[in-house]
């Protein structure tokens, strides 16, 4: 529900289409990615203080607020304040819902299925994505956007909703922290540079996932120089990624063992995938696109489940923010580093850019990993 959001798949057209200037517009995505930065680390300290079920609710309130802002203040000034209220509901929820997740299933015990858990839910977020992607299109085109704009602020609400009638899996039910909020946040960076594991999990998700991620956004203008492809094409490989992504969530808990070696393995075969898509010729280069961005997804659970096994209790929200916002910084410099290739030569290029970023980061990762004696799941 938080992610059928018709609105995704034209939210850029209808920012333009109210007089946004293309500057404007990089203006506005990029304080989208600047306030989720700005709010990781604060959101996930909180999380360690108080309920995580009451902040994951507030990220589909602040979610479902920034469709209506847009809805009442279409202007640059109203769509900027939208997307720092979204930035601010990516933040909140990075750290929390990992972290209740993991918890949740240990008072089950059975904290060996928080892949299995933690992937349905990513599915289903991904299905509430695909949705999104296939309605908005249309229902912009049959009725304009204000349908659209409705039933994206609903849906987070309806989200809201649900985790309302969800258990209390919160700070309730542990005993009561006895770190300062301050603490806290020196205390989740401390136990990522103290920890050679943490340490490990963190480095690999920050230099692997955002690499993807980069490709996932240039993906139709990427696709459109494989001639003769034809937006309606794009659409369906985004769709396609979409699913690959939600069975490769789904099945990430029967791929855990093998710890970090595992992982740097299915990376491995993700690049092979990725350099696939750029030298394969016309449509056919969509096929081990797709195949490379559902093995990104695998590999994300995985590295998930382990930094949440090698968490402390006291920080662990804040432990899953550090990463997120390591990730951000890493995802701004890849979108740089695409966006000027492309901008001095074509799309092709910059693909085959985070082909050989994500090869060479790969060969130094299983240097590391031959030279060192990691335990089974670490």
């Amino acid at each position: 529900m938080r992610e059928l959001a018709p609105i995704y798949a034209t939210y850029a057209i209808l920012i333009v289409d109210y007089g946004v200037s293309p500057l404007e517009l990089s203006i506005l995505l990029s304080a989208w990615s600047a306030s989720a930065i700005v709010f990781e680390l604060p959101s996930g300290a909180l999380a360690d203080r108080l309920s995580r079920r009451w902040l994951l609710m507030s990220a589909c309130l602040f979610k479902s607020a920034c469709f209506f802002v847009w809805m009442l203040y279409p202007t640059f000034w109203g769509f900027l304040c939208g997307f720092v209220l979204w930035g601010l509901e990516s933040a909140i929820r990075s750290g929390a819902e990992e972290a209740l997740v993991y918890e949740a299933v240990q008072r089950e015990r059975t904290g060996s299925h928080f892949e299995r858990v933690f992937g349905r839910g990513a599915a289903a977020g991904s299905l509430g994505t695909g949705l999104a992607f296939l309605a908005g299109g249309y229902l912009v085109d049959s009725v304009g956007f204000g349908l659209v704009l409705v039933i994206s602020i609903v849906s987070p609400l309806l989200g809201a909703l649900l985790v309302w009638t969800w258990p209390g899996f919160s700070s309730a039910q542990r005993r009561p922290p006895k770190l300062s909020f301050a603490r806290t946040l020196a205390g989740g960076i401390g136990s990522v540079l103290g920890s050679r594991v943490l340490l490990a999990v963190v480095a690999m998700a920050v230099l692997f996932t955002p690499i993807w991620g980069g490709v996932d956004e240039f993906l139709g203008v990427f696709l459109l120089e494989k001639r003769p492809v034809s937006i309606t094409f794009v659409g369906i490989v985004y769709a396609a990624a979409t699913g690959a992504n939600a069975v490769a969530v789904v099945v990430a808990h029967r791929f855990v063992v093998g710890g970090l070696k595992r992982v740097s393995a299915i990376y491995g075969l993700a690049t092979v995938m990725l350099f696939g898509s750029v030298f394969f010729p016309g449509p056919f280069g969509a096929l081990p696109l797709v195949i490379s961005l559902g093995l990104n997804g695998l590999a994300s659970i995985l590295l998930d489940g382990l930094l949440q096994r090698a968490a402390d209790d006291a920080t662990r929200a804040t432990t899953a923010s550090v990463k997120g916002l390591m990730q951000s910084i890493m995802g701004i410099a890849v979108l740089l580093l695409c966006g000027a290739l492309a901008g001095t030569t074509d799309w092709h290029t910059a693909v085959l850019g985070a082909c050989v970023l994500a090869a060479t980061l790969w060969v130094a990762t299983g240097f590391l990993l031959a030279r060192t004696s990691w335990r089974q799941g670490n």
